[in-house]
């Protein structure tokens, strides 16, 4: 059964005044100086993850259709943007204050909210809660390239085929935004790869979870991971300290294929059993 938005929103936290338009996403951004939502690369190759951030601050857009999701990523991308996105909507955003050696206490520049959950007193105070979407966000790491394709010539049918040769029949003919995930490169014969598609029905996270591991049964690739409000998406641009290789400099970063269907069709639960 999918969930209604009602019933998704009930089955958060009960704090008002949550925002439920399914085509939204937050947009989170990090707090604190020089925190990092992207990985470094050094010169001999190893890397520096992501800052694992307590606060963040972050702002919502809505996105009407697919085309105006790859228009958006392309621009940040290309912006370079310090930023990560994840379905959840923040709730119990406030001014934080951290207290100086010398006794004084310090003001954060802006609101920012808890990167996972804040409790004070057992009540939950800040974080990310659940709420319906109509997008869906697949990363998948290490899928074979196709023998008929070049990714790098031609991106857009080297991921339309490792979509054919590897994922269900009902995904096949369906539009979708892809983008280059932080190591892809690092094997030139592998893609890893985020594909990004528009529902025929609103979800929630409980849902997701169950898609994304009958995904992964089917395909072992598929990240099963990336379903619950607070989990962060990634798609900023590595930082390349010098000397470091940037096997994608001068290559595309994102794509927009359309297919025959505009949007993707849930499966029944005979299929994700």
């Amino acid at each position: 059964m999918v969930i209604n938005s009602v019933e998704c929103i009930k089955s958060s936290p009960s704090i008002n005044n949550v925002d439920s338009r399914p085509h939204q996403i937050s947009i989170v951004l990090p707090y604190g100086r020089n925190k990092q939502l992207r990985k470094t690369i050094r010169a001999d190759g190893t890397q520096i993850g992501a800052d694992d951030l307590t606060w963040v601050t972050d702002t919502s857009r809505t996105n009407q259709d697919l085309p105006s999701i790859h228009k958006f990523f392309s621009l940040q991308i290309g912006l370079g943007l310090n930023a990560a996105i994840c379905y959840g909507r923040a709730v119990g955003k406030a001014y934080q204050y951290w207290e100086n050696e010398d006794g004084t206490k310090t003001k954060s520049r802006s609101p920012v909210v808890h990167r996972r959950e804040w409790y004070q007193d057992g009540k939950r105070e800040s974080g990310f809660v659940d709420v319906p979407s109509d997008l869906l966000f697949i990363d998948i790491d290490d899928a074979p390239q196709s023998d008929m394709e070049d990714w790098i010539s031609d991106p857009d049918s080297a991921v339309q085929a490792m979509i054919f040769d590897n994922l269900p029949e009902f995904m096949h003919d369906v539009s979708f935004v892809w983008m280059w995930t932080a190591s892809h490169g690092k094997n030139p014969d592998m893609l890893r790869v985020r594909l990004i598609y528009q529902l025929d029905k609103v979800i929630c996270a409980g849902e997701r979870k169950q898609l994304l591991a009958a995904l992964h049964a089917y395909f072992d690739p598929v990240d099963a991971g990336i379903y619950g409000p607070e989990r962060l998406i990634y798609f900023a641009r590595p930082l390349f300290e010098e000397g470091a290789r940037d096997p994608l400099k001068g290559l595309r970063l994102t794509g927009f294929v359309k297919a025959g269907e505009d949007k993707l069709a849930v499966p029944g639960a005979l299929w994700l059993n």
